[in-house]
């Protein structure tokens, strides 16, 4: 029996002895390798050690006003190991109560890999790789905490990967908060021109406001869309989601792609002063879910965001008591003759619900499929509030399976309903006001 138990300590003794040899090897391979490129050549991993191996796994706190990071002295997870970040995001005064049920769960904080908060530095690169190797490890999200971040190129966010800041819900007569893109791109170019953020399958936009600081109310130009749901080349261009993001002055807002098909898209909660058009929906393939959309042109007029980036504000006198009547009425009277909140073309029975839309051309728009003649919109269509608007609903074109309307509030706009005569499908009003 003494042997036995001599045998069993030996044995224990020599296991310890390897795997602590393990550690300790492992340990020195990852310090070993600890300065990579972006790909272009330029460090963007400041501080952090490896971006492929970095923890920086913070020990959890209570809520405090800025996310909480502990970093551990050396890299602790070998390359190409999925891993989390906890960020607890709540502060005291409740500033992003949708975060107040938990910490979230990010990949990687932007702010630790160098991106300047300041609106001065260009981000894109720093981004752009951040997105990729979150990709690479089968998706995640990208944390973007509250500032002003600079970005001269397309992002492409691959799939299953998520990029969120800190929001606050807008109010259209109050300054934009929180986390703020500045889009340098896109500027005279059309709808099929490469799109300020593009995502691909599964892909999520979430927290943020988007901002073009190069538009003028006195001289507006088309840009791009800016955020294109559905990337070129790709078909299968299902569940992706945009939610709780402001568009301050996006030219055109969210955008389905015109040349692929897909399926399932969700936008929820979408804010701003698009000039052109809030969200074009085409080539869906099964049910889209759009809600809680409102746009106006007081969001941009607004905004407060000249004053952060240091530029004199369009809207208002130097200290900010008075609007400017020329450059307010510059941008209502274009979006009253140019801007269609949402446009419905080729879908099969998406809804679309809680649209709220101030000062435009079109509250609602039926039309063709931007391809196709054959496509037309069916679907369904519940409380709806159009005011000050040339058309409250606008159907150019319906399925002939027809679409639905249910508790739509039309007021003060010159035609509460305007059906082109070249309509041939049904349209179906239930629990509608107007008066126009």
């Amino acid at each position: 029996m003494i042997k036995i138990k001599n045998i069993k300590f030996i044995a224990v003794i020599l296991i310890l002895t390897i795997i602590t040899s393990t550690i300790l090897t492992a340990c020195t391979d990852s310090n070993s390798n600890s300065n990579e490129t972006n790909g272009s050549g330029e460090n963007i991993n400041m501080e952090s050690g490896n971006i492929n191996n970095t923890t920086n796994i913070p020990v959890e706190t209570e809520p405090q006003t800025q996310p909480t990071t502990t970093k551990p002295e050396a890299a602790q997870i070998p390359a190409g190991v999925n891993y989390t970040i906890t960020y607890s995001l709540k502060n005291t005064e409740g500033k992003y109560s949708d975060l107040a049920l938990g910490p979230l769960i990010a990949a990687y904080n932007v702010l630790d890999y160098g991106a300047d908060p300041t609106g001065v530095l260009d981000n894109t690169k720093i981004f752009q790789t951040l997105i990729e190797r979150i990709g690479d490890r089968g998706g995640g999200t990208l944390y973007i905490p509250e500032g002003l971040y600079k970005i001269s190129s397309s992002l492409r966010i691959i799939k299953g990967v998520t990029i969120r800041g800190d929001w606050v819900k807008p109010d259209k007569n109050s300054p934009v908060e929180g986390t703020v893109l500045l889009a340098y791109i896109g500027r005279n170019k059309g709808l099929r021109d490469t799109p300020f953020i593009e995502t691909e399958i599964g892909a999520g936009i979430m927290n943020l406001s988007i901002f073009y600081p190069e538009q003028s109310p006195y001289d507006i130009v088309k840009y791009s869309p800016t955020i294109r749901l559905g990337a070129d080349n790709y078909f299968g261009n299902e569940y992706n989601n945009v939610k709780n993001v402001t568009i301050v002055n996006a030219y055109v807002g969210v955008l389905f792609s015109q040349t692929n098909g897909g399926a399932a898209p969700v936008v929820n909660g979408l804010y701003g002063s698009p000039l052109l058009t809030g969200v074009d929906i085409d080539n869906i393939a099964d049910v889209g879910r759009i809600e809680w959309l409102d746009f106006s042109p007081d969001y941009w007029i607004n905004c407060g965001l000249y004053e952060k980036l240091d530029m004199d504000n369009p809207f208002s006198n130097p200290d900010g008591a008075v609007l400017v009547p020329d450059a307010v009425e510059s941008v209502k009277s274009y979006i009253y003759n140019n801007g269609t909140g949402l446009i419905m073309r080729r879908n099969d029975w998406s809804y679309a619900c809680y649209l709220t839309v101030d000062g435009y051309k079109n509250g609602y728009m039926g039309a063709h499929s931007a391809g196709s003649m054959e496509g037309t919109p069916n679907g369904h269509n519940y409380d709806f509030y159009f005011t000050n608007c040339q058309n409250g609903v606008y159907i150019e074109a319906t399925n002939s399976v027809g679409v639905m309307f249910n508790k739509i509030i039309i007021e003060e706009c010159a035609v509460g309903i305007n059906i082109a005569p070249s309509t041939s499908g049904a349209v179906q009003f239930a629990n509608c006001k107007i008066q126009a």
